[in-house]
């Protein structure tokens, strides 16, 4: 049973140092992949849970200039690493 706690009082950090950065790359390609066979061409994308913000810098790398990003984390310490 996970809770809010968990994020904030370090022991998610001790357990996933790299705040699951391995997978971002992965997970905004398909989010591209998405966005792209929709026709889908965002100003701004909101990334809610963003741990290190990883995945964010993924997409704007991808997007260029042509939206806004933001990402909010509960836990401090996530947005400390990004």
């Amino acid at each position: 049973m996970p809770s809010r706690s968990l994020y904030l009082d370090g022991n998610y950090l001790v357990k996933n140092p790299a705040w699951h950065v391995e997978e971002s790359a992965w997970k905004a390609k398909e989010i591209l992949r998405m966005l792209r066979r929709n026709q889908v061409f965002p100003s701004a994308v909101c990334e809610v849970g963003c741990r290190a913000g990883e995945m964010l810098a993924q997409l704007q790398q991808k997007l260029g200039g042509e939206a806004t990003f933001w990402g909010y984390d509960v836990s401090s310490l996530a947005i400390e690493l990004a």
